[in-house]
Formats: structure tokens, C-alpha cells, sequence
């Protein structure tokens, strides 16, 4: 047996990011959206982020403006205009 993961909430990986996970019997039962280790979930959760979103991330640390995943787009934004 061996545990799976993917992008989800299950287990927080301290400022990482969240995954859900699953044990399964073999190599067989991997599916579509499911990855070997927690860091592989994670990074394909950064891979379908915008290369706006990314530059938009970017600024706001710069600034030192807290977001998080929910924080939109938008709203980073303003964030952003507030803060320059």
C-alpha cells in the first residue's frame, strides 16, 4: 500500500500549500490528477496558476501585501494600487 495525492485541503503543508491524499494498493490505481508525493500535488496547483496571477503574487510580496488563494485577482489589485 501507498499513499497518492492531489491538490485539495486535506493535509496543510505549512505554507505550502494543501493536498488531499489516498492509499492505494499499486501504481495501477493512480488516476488523472493524482501524483507519488504531496510536493508533485503542489506544484501542479502552481502550474495552472495565470502568468498574471503569478506576476500579480509576485508585486504583493514584493510590497509585503498578505493574500492568499482566495484572494482575487481584483482585489490584489487594489492591494497593489493602495500600496505603490
Amino acid at each position: 500500500m501507498k499513499m497518492i495525492y492531489k491538490p485539495g485541503k486535506m493535509l496543510n503543508l505549512r505554507g505550502v500549500g494543501s493536498v488531499d491524499y489516498k492509499t492505494v494498493e499499486d501504481d495501477a490505481e493512480l488516476e488523472s490528477g493524482w501524483y507519488e508525493s504531496p510536493q508533485e500535488a503542489v506544484e501542479s496547483k502552481e502550474v495552472a496558476k495565470t502568468s498574471e496571477r503569478i506576476h500579480l503574487e509576485t508585486k504583493a510580496k514584493e510590497l509585503g501585501i498578505g493574500f492568499n488563494a482566495r484572494t482575487t485577482d481584483e482585489t490584489l489589485i487594489e492591494r497593489i494600487n493602495e500600496a505603490e
